[in-house]
């Protein structure tokens, strides 16, 4: 299973395999290593003069490689032995996937994910979903696109996020059609609406238990184990606070949710686990907001993304704060 990243609004993080903590802004990529930073910027777009130092999301495949997707320049990969990074195009699909391999290296990328035959996902805002599949050296040897549009409807417009279970659903959150549905175990990867496909979909974590967490524009809905893989009554155990715009949703290893709006940062202390009610105290959660006057509260209101790394440490992506 890989719950895969969402998209981040100027900001994203993640971890390798070595431990490097890789941290994306709108001026390109820092890699911090428990002591200082190194920064890194990506190659320029040869087609349009677009940078794509404009980071989205950064994530770390099935196999250990790092992936970085852009706003309006596709994805670039970081290539470990040159300490380098190089844009992902055309120049590195076979000739038969060109064409949808020049339409990736101008989108917007905002989610990846993996799925457990080692396939990369890749959530676009106006591209649709793309399905790289690689052979044993790593290279691209399939290059799959699913429209943003189906008959003229939306079904994978403006992606928010990604998220592969243990039976092979991709599930995707978009703006335009809410929740969709993927069958990554059929060949022809039918998309599938659910009943949220006309509720946007702003945020979607699928937790280390199985349960799938969606933020729609105010509201967090919980999705036990039991009805994600029935695809049953997902808006039925909504959370009773009304929120401002929602940006992030984390369940964290100890069983806390963290959920990041556009002003503060809302945390809820781990509860009873049930298959009947979210796992959590029915206590109203604690809000985090800037204070001047302290100097470790947190210094943006607008948590675009949240993370926790192999120490347990959480790291939260935010606007104009770091």
């Amino acid at each position: 299973m890989d719950q895969g990243l969402s998209h981040s609004d100027g900001m994203a993080v993640t971890q390798d395999r070595a431990g490097f903590i890789w941290v994306g802004t709108n001026r390109g990529l820092d890699r911090y290593d428990g002591y200082s930073l190194k920064q890194y910027s990506l190659p320029v777009n040869p087609r349009n003069g677009i940078s794509g130092n404009r980071i989205k999301v950064v994530y770390v495949g099935s196999d250990g490689r790092l992936w970085v997707g852009t706003e309006r320049a596709g994805l670039s990969l970081y290539n470990a032995e040159h300490d380098t990074f190089f844009s992902f195009d055309e120049r590195h699909v076979p000739v038969a996937y060109q064409a949808q391999a020049q339409q990736l290296a101008q989108s917007d990328v905002t989610a990846l994910a993996s799925d457990s035959v080692g396939r990369l996902w890749v959530g676009t805002t106006q591209e649709g979903v793309f399905v790289l599949t690689f052979d044993g050296r790593g290279r691209v040897r399939k290059l799959q696109q699913l429209p943003p549009h189906v008959s003229g409807r939306p079904s994978l417009s403006r992606v928010t996020g990604l998220a592969i279970d243990t039976e092979g659903k991709v599930w995707v959150g978009t703006l335009d059609a809410g929740l969709q549905v993927i069958r990554a175990t059929e060949a022809t990867l039918p998309v599938q609406p659910t009943p949220l496909a006309t509720t946007p979909i702003r945020a979607l974590h699928l937790d280390r238990r199985g349960d799938l967490w969606l933020g729609t524009d105010h509201q967090v809905l919980w999705v036990s184990a039991a009805n994600r893989r029935t695809m049953r009554e997902l808006d039925t155990h909504p959370l009773p606070q009304q929120f401002p715009i929602l940006q992030s949703i984390f369940l964290d290893s100890m069983g806390q949710l963290w959920v990041g709006t556009i002003y503060g940062l809302y945390v809820w202390q781990a509860g009873v686990v049930s298959a009947g009610a979210p796992p959590l105290r029915s206590a109203a959660p604690t809000l985090f907001l800037p204070q001047d006057d302290e100097s470790f509260s947190i210094n943006s209101e607008r948590i675009h993304q949240i993370f926790e790394d192999r120490n347990q440490i959480i790291w939260l992506c935010a606007s104009a704060g770091g």
